[in-house]
């Protein structure tokens, strides 16, 4: 009988190793919440988990493979929605805009133009960033870009 894990989520500690070949940051795993092989790739802060939808060792081995694979075709950029980002942060200044247009104490068109600036400047270039990495050098790259496209 394997031991259990502390959480149905986390790993069972027997099951838990790097792939062959592969940085340690690539890990395969079970966890008692599945019967499925889990992969995780850690790049900094950020982890990203993936069920591997293989119950056969091999097989979670070679997806585990291409998941990391794709993720350094993009990069290493982790996608927004597995991670503290910017973009969370965005869109909660948005919608704290949008509430304050709806209630009058914005005009609409503020909220309108911070939408704009969002979606087709701000986020785009700071997507890739967590937020702990946007310090001061950051902002300026930023402010360079912006003067260099004429903005």
């Amino acid at each position: 009988m394997e031991p259990k894990a502390s959480n149905r989520a986390n790993p069972i500690a027997s099951t838990l190793s790097t792939v062959h070949g592969y940085p340690d940051r690539l890990k395969i795993y079970r966890i008692p919440a599945s019967e499925f092989w889990w992969v995780r790739a850690t790049f900094g802060e950020r982890r990203i988990k993936r069920s591997t939808k293989e119950t056969d060792r091999p097989k979670a081995v070679k997806y585990a493979k291409a998941f990391y694979e794709e993720l350094l075709r993009n990069n290493g950029v982790v996608p927004l929605k597995t991670s503290k980002s910017f973009e969370r942060c965005a869109d909660a200044l948005l919608d704290e805009h949008r509430q304050k247009a709806s209630s009058g104490e914005r005009n609409e068109r503020f909220a309108d133009d911070l939408r704009k600036q969002l979606t087709h400047r701000i986020k785009p270039f700071f997507s890739s960033y967590s937020l702990k990495e946007i310090n001061y050098d950051a902002l300026n790259r930023f402010v360079t870009a912006m003067r260099a496209d004429g903005c």
